[in-house]
């Protein structure tokens, strides 16, 4: 950098790994719960010949708690920050901003928002209720609080 100052590192937000457990925790309760119902009910059981529709939503959402833990688990990282060149990069490869939207910043309600020209936003898809809350705070430290109060720097 020109002005002297030395680049901020780069910030890796991982997942919040006791939400994680929780949805890891709660899916395997719920599918086993499931599956000894299905097996002890007086009707055929689901994984034989079919069965109904009501069991068949269980065992999808069981399946995706615990599919949805144990991915955030086995992931070390969520996202990571660039302050240095101002980029978002989620896991999966995904840059934010894209190309027609000039920078990231956060509402006052904590969406973290990616703006335009002329006062276009678009939402990027990262929760805090999904990241590490340290992790988090570190984050939204170096990402600019737009208010309706102060209006976005134009020459961005």
């Amino acid at each position: 950098m020109s002005d002297g100052k030395a680049a901020a590192p780069e910030i890796t937000v991982r997942f919040n790994r006791t939400a994680a457990a929780s949805w890891l925790v709660f899916g395997t309760a719920m599918l086993l719960a499931t599956v000894l119902y299905d097996l002890m009910s007086d009707r055929r059981p689901l994984f034989q010949y079919g069965g109904t529709l009501s069991i068949m939503l269980t065992y999808f959402v069981a399946i995706g708690c615990a599919t949805s833990g144990a991915t955030q688990l086995i992931r070390s990282h969520y996202f990571t920050y660039r302050p240095d060149i101002e980029t978002l990069v989620v896991n999966g490869g995904r840059t934010y901003p894209r190309s027609g939207y000039r920078w990231i910043g956060r509402t006052q309600r904590g969406a973290i928002v990616e703006f335009g020209p002329g006062g276009a936003f678009h939402r990027i898809p990262v929760s805090r209720s999904k990241a590490d809350i340290e992790d988090w705070k570190a984050f939204v430290d170096e990402i600019d609080l737009i208010d309706g109060n102060d209006p976005p720097d134009p020459s961005r």
